[in-house]
């Protein structure tokens, strides 16, 4: 049989065939590294006694390793993934209320998904994604960013003369957020909330019958609106968050036969 797998985005996998019947069930891992170019801005806050806590904006560049693996049955599958990064540092100056410090930071992402390709080029997917971004000050000061909430998204591939799929993806996310900033001049313990948007493009090739490699760009900017202090109470303001990830694959496809 002559056959060759192509993967489209988290989980779409389009097969030419010619010969036997496909495997029913397909397992494919994949690791993953790359870089990403990370940025997480907070607002302006004033304070009790007086004054205002600076707006605060982190830019990262951070390098990635990433596990991860889709199950296909059929049009169906379920996509999973895990991703950490290396730190880097950035610097918070408020030295008008005596306050600065350098933070070391990186991030780790978490997302499962389902799907179903409605043609062989095209597939339409729902799942679930975790986010937190971390720093701990030189002096002692901790910061987190997390964010969670579900998506959907679809994603599209052109077959190039047989030598790998270009593939597009579109997805719109419902998210939660929560910053924690602890520190003596002004902890923080907020909430807000964002719909955003992600684009990514892709392209997927074989090496052999059963090995793959792919390329990907994915970019995101969130806007998390209205921040609500536990104990402040409204702060207002938004927190925008913007991620830029250049990502490259190996992936391995194992067939299960019935």
């Amino acid at each position: 049989m002559l056959r060759t797998r192509y993967q489209l985005g988290a989980g779409l996998v389009c097969f030419v065939t010619s010969g036997l019947v496909l495997a029913e069930v397909s397992f494919i891992p994949r690791v993953s590294t790359g870089i990403v170019e990370y940025s997480l801005t907070t607002p302006a806050v004033s304070l009790t006694g007086g004054g205002v806590f600076p707006k605060y904006r982190a830019d990262r560049t951070l390098y990635l390793i990433g596990v991860g693996g889709t199950v296909s049955k059929d049009r169906f599958y379920m996509d999973v993934y895990a991703q950490t990064t290396t730190e880097d540092d950035n610097t918070l100056d408020a030295s008008g209320l005596g306050y600065q410090e350098t933070f070391d930071g990186k991030r780790d992402d978490y997302s499962i998904s389902f799907g179903y390709a409605v043609t062989d080029d095209a597939s339409l997917y729902a799942g679930y994604k975790y986010g937190k971004s971390s720093t701990e000050g030189k002096k002692g000061s901790k910061s987190d960013f997390k964010e969670d909430g579900f998506f959907i998204g679809g994603t599209y591939g052109w077959l190039i003369k047989d030598l790998g799929v270009l593939s597009l993806n579109v997805a719109i996310a419902k998210l939660d957020g929560n910053v924690k900033f602890e520190n003596n001049l002004l902890p923080i313990n907020g909430t807000a909330e964002t719909v955003g948007v992600t684009y990514g493009v892709a392209w997927k090739a074989n090496i052999d019958e059963s090995l793959g490699y792919g390329v990907s760009l994915n970019y995101y900017n969130y806007v998390f609106d209205d921040l609500q202090d536990k104990r402040l109470g409204n702060v207002g303001g938004e927190i925008e968050e913007k991620m830029l990830t250049l990502k490259i694959s190996l992936s391995y496809a194992i067939d299960a036969y019935f």
